[in-house]
């Protein structure tokens, strides 16, 4: 994948300084460019799990990014021109994202919190949903779950750079209402200060990430000395957690990223502070929860580390949302908009038309028969009639323990872990 990407611009680079000895830096670039275009395209060829759902190795377009971006700067140009290759595969139908769960790995700085109410009528609730995803991260539409309506009230909370342009395209839409917008770069910095300024020195503290108001409660009752607000979609720059880190009142920090998108960065703050800062791989909310549920005061940070990492498989996690296109995944057939199970954050394992049916096929494959507990994390869009009916489906279906927990966390219906 990205290897072939980089060994075709190589070749295409070499062919042409072969041809022309005394071709500049900018014609050979615009060779190796144009081949690893042509390359990334290639990609879901070369792996079939790539083929399967559509869509190019992330890696390998990366790759033509940073070649085309080197290009656009020798060329004196401020935008890229060239245009990469579709991060879906040409025989595809092209997709706004595949799933909730695979949007935008990076997102930093913050920007600006935007959130407001649209009244609209005849509102085509999809058609917002793509014009605004286009302006920015952490999009959330609250509705009341049809996709349009004579009359419609839909609350819109949305990260974004250029807040001026995403109201300028829900007033072309109707009249809005509470309008919010918060400069989250200012807020980081503020919440950094506020956390230090409360905070007690420990003998090791404990860094972790979370998205939503509910699973932070969790965290923090849980021991967690700085809880950063981030996770799928809105993930924290290294800068961002080596500030938290730096802050925490100990020379001594076990950090949790909680999400796989994460673990990379946190293992460079790990190289990069110069505290004794042990990285504990959880790449899932309750794997970090498990982690911290064995914690033990009476340990050292580097006991407890290994404690904690060992802790991260005595848990399954199952993630729900929704999908964004029809695809077809490790064999599964998906319509867009079915409720789909993605598992330990990696595999896509169950999908169906209720959220019932997805998640009843998810905990099946996941080991229910043998499970003591399930734990409920209910996200922003979930009332609580609807996820009291869930766990009262789940004991009666599987005779299990269910806790019900209000998460609030943006992008999944419900987290969802099994002990």
């Amino acid at each position: 994948t990205i290897l072939t990407v980089l060994r075709d611009a190589a070749e295409a680079a070499r062919e042409t300084v072969n041809l022309d000895p005394e071709a500049d830096l900018t014609t050979v670039l615009e060779s190796a460019v144009q081949a690893a275009r042509i390359s990334v395209a290639k990609t879901p060829e070369l792996l079939p799990v790539l083929k399967e759902a559509g869509v190019v190795d992330a890696g390998a377009q990366g790759l033509y990014v940073l070649l085309d971006g080197a290009l656009t700067f020798l060329n004196g140009t401020k935008e890229q021109k060239n245009g990469g290759p579709d991060l879906v595969a040409s025989n595809i139908e092209p997709m706004q994202q595949a799933t909730h769960a695979t949007t935008s790995q990076i997102e930093v700085p913050y920007g600006y919190c935007t959130n407001f109410v649209l009244e609209a009528k005849s509102l085509d609730i999809e058609r917002l949903r793509r014009k605004l995803h286009r302006k920015g991260q952490s999009l959330v539409i609250g509705t009341d779950g049809g996709t349009s309506s004579e009359t419609s009230l839909v609350r819109v909370h949305l990260h974004t750079f250029k807040p001026g342009e995403v109201l300028d395209i829900a007033t072309k839409l109707g009249t809005l209402h509470q309008i919010e917008i918060h400069n989250m770069d200012d807020q980081y910095e503020e919440f950094i200060k506020l956390q230090r300024s409360r905070l007690p020195q420990v003998e090791t503290a404990i860094v972790t990430i979370a998205s939503g108001e509910g699973l932070h409660e969790v965290f923090t009752s849980l021991g967690a000395t700085i809880v950063v607000p981030g996770g799928q979609a809105m993930n924290p720059s290294v800068k961002q957690l080596l500030q938290a880190v730096d802050h925490a009142p100990s020379d001594h920090v076990i950090l949790l990223p909680n999400n796989k998108n994460i673990v990379s960065t946190a293992a460079q703050v790990h190289a990069l502070s110069q505290k004794n800062v042990h990285v504990v791989p959880s790449r899932t909310v309750p794997q970090g929860i498990a982690a911290l549920l064995a914690f033990n005061y009476d340990l050292t940070a580097e006991e407890n580390a290994r404690a904690m990492t060992e802790a991260l498989e005595s848990v399954t996690t199952i993630e729900i949302t929704r999908a964004a296109r029809k695809t077809q995944l490790n064999g599964e057939k998906i319509k867009k908009g079915q409720f789909i199970a993605i598992r330990d954050g990696k595999n896509l394992i169950a999908s169906g038309d209720s959220v019932e049916e997805a998640v009843s096929r998810a905990l099946e494959l996941s080991g229910i028969a043998d499970a003591e507990l399930v734990t409920l994390y209910s996200g922003v869009e979930i009332d609580a009639a609807a996820a009291d009916a869930l766990a009262r489906l789940i004991r009666e279906r599987h005779g299990v323990e269910v806790e019900l927990v209000v998460g609030g966390q943006p992008h999944y219906d419900y987290i969802i872990s099994v002990e």
